[in-house]
């Protein structure tokens, strides 16, 4: 891409931030212990209506061949700097 095919906003790299801060002028502040209670309920409030993601190993023996399984591939690290060729 060329520069006059960019758009980069002025301080992009803020804009996260701004937003984070515009959303907080419309919220009211509450205690700790507010919020411990409200993440309680939250942790509590699992039934047949929710669907929570089932865990991606069930068993240590799982998550164990997974790792092996994808230790097996390994990405060839270098300087891309000195590289000659094609680079994808």
């Amino acid at each position: 891409m060329t520069d006059e095919q960019i758009i980069v906003p002025d301080e992009a790299h803020l804009l996260v931030a701004k937003g984070a801060a515009l959303d907080s002028l419309e919220t009211t502040p509450i205690s700790t212990q507010k919020l411990m209670a409200k993440i309680q309920v939250l942790r509590s409030s699992h039934d047949s209506t929710t669907n929570p993601l089932k865990p991606l190993f069930v068993t240590d023996s799982e998550y164990e061949e997974f790792k092996a399984r994808h230790s097996k591939d390994v990405v060839k690290k270098g300087d891309l700097s000195t590289y000659k060729g094609d680079c994808l």
